[in-house]
């Protein structure tokens, strides 16, 4: 029979950070960061509002008097933006 060890962590006190790679320095995240979540918050509110104005052209009852083609339009243009973000 083996018998399996608990697995544990080392302190953090003794994790070591990683050695830096001679002439390469880190851009540093602290002004990065806020950009980051008010880009990212107004991405994902403009994503909604499509979101919400493809449910309401689908669900209308003017979207039967289109034609196809404009209907079909319509549908590539909501799955190139959906394949877009989730790239």
């Amino acid at each position: 029979m083996c018998s399996k060890l608990p697995v544990t962590a080392p302190p953090l006190s003794r994790i070591e950070s990683p050695a830096p790679l001679p002439g390469v320095t880190l851009p540093s995240f602290d002004n990065t960061l806020g950009a980051l979540f008010i880009g990212s918050s107004l991405a994902t509110l403009l994503y909604g509002i499509f979101c919400l104005q493809m449910f309401i052209y689908v669900t209308s009852y003017r979207t039967r008097e289109d034609s196809r083609w404009n209907r079909l339009s319509m549908l590539l243009i909501f799955v190139s933006i959906e394949h877009s973000i989730r790239i």
